[in-house]
């Protein structure tokens, strides 16, 4: 207990750095077992076939203006058939996720924090984002997905580190290199999704406007930049392929239902994120607040507009919300929920470090009871804890074994298309359907027609069609997979 209540102790951040590494780590291990699905097998058919720059030219005027996407798909191993490679690509995107995530803290706060703290303040932001994913195999596992939505997120934490440099740095050579280093991965974010395209443009204007009100003298850079992400987010939006796609949605472009409905999604985002992160702020503030605004609160990093920061965080997630519903009538899938969500996380804590320098008679903390602090320790320890996050999930994915037989019967389905004559091929069902890796499997047939799933699957191995027997089985709620494990092994000791 002394540990928890202790929040500035080296011990209390090695218990953050522990809780950190607990989370990341059965994501890093289910990562042997990411196995090809959905878009991929498509994908890797699209580059097998076309060169680079006609599949960009097909892309850009028949279906998206997501160049940076469409352009690093070309690193499907599928394309080359090299299944066993796929589980690296998983695992190398969640090592340089966090890796990202503690070098930019570390760049930015170990010259005024111990290593102690910012390993604790980096690992208490890790484990927030991968409890509250919204989708962890879109997010994680699915080549297709993180390619196209968790790598933006890894490059927006350089375009950040960039700027800061650029900030930092006197000599005007340098500026400008790193002013060119943040306009070009900012560029690469623009052409990934226009999800993070929202969100990197969004974030570029509050700093340009925040420096031009501090008459920075790095304002010009930041105009530089953001002007080139500007011109490169025009030509992502106004590619043709958007308006096509558009119109395969016929709920798409109603104003009012849109404007309504994004505002109430809105609302859903911040309640559905806001009371963990609100826990967790109650741990910030004890824990690294004060600190920072000690080392950093003179610093032009939060001399910000209270207005203007919250009507930057709050008016982002709803135009995020705004874009998906005006373009396709219905609400953020999944895979788009995770931006939504990495980009709440990262602003809810900057503007929650704003709030403790400008209104710091809001965050005395010598004055709140000790037994505040140890309830709000326990009961962020509790929500880790939880039997049905993610992070719960993961860990029963792995030891009940389902995620090796998710593994294991993909093979043996794929070697069975690799080596079978059959032209109308049907297939067994799974047995097992791990939530943290599943995203989109093969469908019964309905009408004597398969999904687009099976149809590019099909086309991929060269069959005529590739149907299940029958469909795939529910995913199980943990406390039944608890329970199976349970009895299983009863089953095991007693024989």
């Amino acid at each position: 207990m002394s540990i928890i209540l202790n929040f500035k102790s080296k011990a209390f951040y090695f218990f953050l750095s522990l809780l950190g590494i607990c989370c990341l780590l059965p994501f890093l291990l289910l990562s042997n077992y990411a196995y090809p699905q959905a878009d991929d097998y498509y994908y890797a058919i699209r580059d097998g076939q076309f060169n680079f720059w006609s599949t960009q030219a097909d892309f850009y005027l028949n279906w998206s203006g997501r160049f940076f996407s469409t352009a690093i798909l070309q690193l499907n191993p599928l394309i080359t058939k090299s299944f066993e490679d796929y589980k690296f690509y998983s695992l190398g995107i969640i090592l340089a996720f966090a890796g990202s995530l503690t070098f930019l803290i570390y760049q930015v706060l170990r010259p005024h924090l111990s290593r102690a703290a910012c390993f604790g303040l980096t690992s208490l932001l890790l484990a927030l984002y991968l409890l509250q994913l919204p989708s962890t195999a879109e997010s994680l596992f699915w080549l297709t997905g993180f390619l196209g939505y968790t790598l933006p997120n890894l490059l927006f934490f350089w375009v950040l580190f960039f700027l800061y440099k650029l900030v930092y740095t006197s000599q005007q050579k340098i500026k400008i290199a790193y002013a060119t280093a943040a306009a070009l991965t900012g560029g690469l974010i623009v052409g990934a999704n226009e999800m993070a395209l929202l969100y990197l443009m969004a974030t570029l204007l509050f700093i340009l406007i925040s420096s031009w009100i501090n008459q920075s003298a790095n304002r010009n850079y930041f105009l530089a930049v953001f002007a080139f992400c500007l011109l490169v987010s025009l030509a992502v939006v106004l590619a043709p392929g958007n308006f096509s796609r558009m119109a395969s949605h016929p709920q798409a472009k109603q104003p009012v239902w849109s404007v309504v409905y994004a505002g109430i999604l809105s609302v859903v985002t911040f309640y559905r994120f806001g009371g963990l992160l609100l826990l967790a702020s109650l741990v910030y503030v004890f824990a690294f607040g004060e600190k920072i605004k000690a080392a950093l609160g003179q610093s032009g990093l939060f001399k910000v507009s209270l207005p203007l920061l919250l009507l930057y965080v709050v008016g982002t997630v709803y135009l995020m919300n705004f874009l998906f519903v005006w373009a396709t009538g219905e609400r953020p899938t999944p895979r788009l929920q995770n931006v939504i969500y990495f980009f709440l996380l990262l602003a809810w804590f900057y503007t929650l470090q704003v709030l403790i320098i400008r209104k710091g008679s809001w965050f005395m903390v010598s004055r709140w009871p000790v037994f505040l602090k140890a309830a709000v320790s326990v009961l962020l320890l509790l929500a880790f804890l939880d039997l049905n996050n993610n992070i719960s999930t993961a860990y029963l994915d792995l030891i009940s074994g389902k995620a090796a037989q998710y593994n294991n019967e993909l093979s043996a389905r794929d070697l069975t298309m690799a080596t079978s004559s059959c032209v109308k091929c049907k297939t067994p069902p799974l047995s097992a359907v791990p939530a943290s890796l599943h995203f989109l499997d093969l469908q019964v047939s309905e009408n004597g027609e398969g999904s687009w799933v099976n149809n590019d699957y099909a086309k991929f191995w060269g069959k005529e069609t590739v149907e299940l027997v029958q469909p795939n089985p529910q995913v199980k709620d943990n406390y039944t997979t608890l329970t199976e494990m349970g009895k299983k092994w009863r089953d095991q000791l007693l024989h």
